[in-house]
C-alpha cells in the first residue's frame, strides 16, 4: 500500500502459483474499497474476484480464497466476496468457460456432471480452523 501511495516507488509483482495458473493481488489504497484478486494463466481471460478490503484488517485475519485444481486444468474456487458472502467459481479448462455459483451444492452438482470430484470440506475451507484432510 505504501508503494501505491508513492509514485516513485516500484512494487514487485507477486503471484502465487496454483497448478498452471497464478493468483495475484491487486491492492487498493482506498480504505473502504474492496480488494481484488485475479487468477491469471487462462487463454485470453483472467478471473477477477472482489474480496474484502485489505486495509480493514478483516481479510488479514482469515482466508479469503481457496482453490482446487484438476488433472484437466479445471479449477474450483471458493472465496469471500467484498460483502463477506462465500461464493464459488468453476473454471472449466476444456471449454474455457467460467461458471459462478452462490451455493456449494450447485458447484458440486456441476462438477459431478463433468465427472470431476467435488472438493472435500468446501464449506469450511475459508474458516480459520480449516485443516485439509488430505493435504498435498
Amino acid at each position: 500500500i505504501a508503494a501505491l501511495r508513492d509514485p516513485k516507488a516500484q512494487a514487485a509483482q507477486r503471484s502465487i502459483p496454483v497448478g498452471p495458473y497464478r493468483i495475484a493481488v491487486v491492492a487498493s489504497i482506498r480504505s473502504r474499497a474492496a480488494g481484488q484478486v485475479v487468477i491469471q494463466g487462462m487463454p485470453n481471460k483472467q478471473l477477477e474476484l472482489l474480496v474484502p478490503s485489505f486495509s480493514s484488517g478483516s481479510s488479514a485475519t482469515k482466508p479469503v480464497l481457496a482453490a482446487w485444481t484438476y488433472t484437466n486444468n479445471s479449477l474450483a474456487i471458493t472465496y469471500n466476496d467484498h460483502q463477506g458472502t462465500q461464493r464459488y467459481i468453476l473454471w472449466n479448462a476444456p471449454t474455457s468457460q467460467q461458471t459462478n455459483f452462490s451455493a456449494p451444492a450447485d458447484l458440486n452438482h456441476t462438477l459431478y456432471q463433468l465427472g470431476l470430484e467435488a472438493p472435500d470440506q468446501l464449506n469450511s475451507a475459508l474458516s480459520k480452523k480449516f485443516r485439509p484432510t488430505n493435504p498435498v
